[in-house]
């Protein structure tokens, strides 16, 4: 019989595997007790004991960004309600901030992708760039400071820009042309 612990372990374990690294200046996994900012993450605990978390970003060694997947609001329809659909593109309210944290200091972003997505702009701006499934901000922390591996490999091809996508097929997989990430892409940590 699987305990709910040993169950959480195994979830944890399925989130840290299908992470994938999708871009590494050198910057991942970070050192213990790197001062960080956070953006966009609900549960600083999660970098307990692996993390100083700082309130300015000028106090930052390193800026962490997490993005959700670019969509349009809908609901006009019942089935909208349920997923998002619209742009796969950042807006610029979405990229500004970035920006603006690029320009003080290293940024690492984390993005959750529930479906294929165009992060050309904010690769530019991120040293190190992760895409996640749903993963526990617990597992993302790990991940970071190297006590969890990202394993995973991209299940689909990352666009570079809209034009990519207004090129595509509809019927025929990974045909856009120059594409940010191919199918398959995922690197791994430098080995010690």
């Amino acid at each position: 019989i699987t305990t709910t612990k040993e169950k959480q372990g195994l979830a944890e374990e399925a989130q840290a595997k299908s992470t994938v690294l999708l871009k590494n200046n050198l910057v991942l996994p970070l050192p213990k007790e790197t001062h960080i900012y956070l953006d966009g993450f609900s549960k600083p605990e999660a970098f307990n004991g692996l993390a100083k978390i700082v309130d300015k970003t000028e106090d930052a060694d390193v800026i962490l960004v997490r993005k959700r997947t670019p969509f349009d609001p809908r609901n006009q329809y019942l089935l909208e309600q349920f997923f998002h659909q619209g742009r796969l593109y950042f807006s610029q309210e979405e990229i500004d901030p970035v920006k603006a944290f690029a320009q003080k200091k290293v940024v690492v972003s984390i993005v959750n992708l529930e479906r294929a997505a165009i992060l050309s702009p904010l690769e530019q701006l991120s040293s190190a760039m992760l895409a996640e499934f749903g993963a526990s901000e617990k597992v993302i922390a790990e991940i970071l400071f190297g006590i969890r591996k990202p394993m995973g490999k991209l299940p689909f091809e990352l666009p570079r820009n809209q034009k990519a996508v207004e090129k595509q097929l509809e019927d025929l997989p990974y045909d856009s042309k120059d594409p940010l990430y191919p199918f398959g892409h995922g690197l791994n940590y430098p080995e010690n």
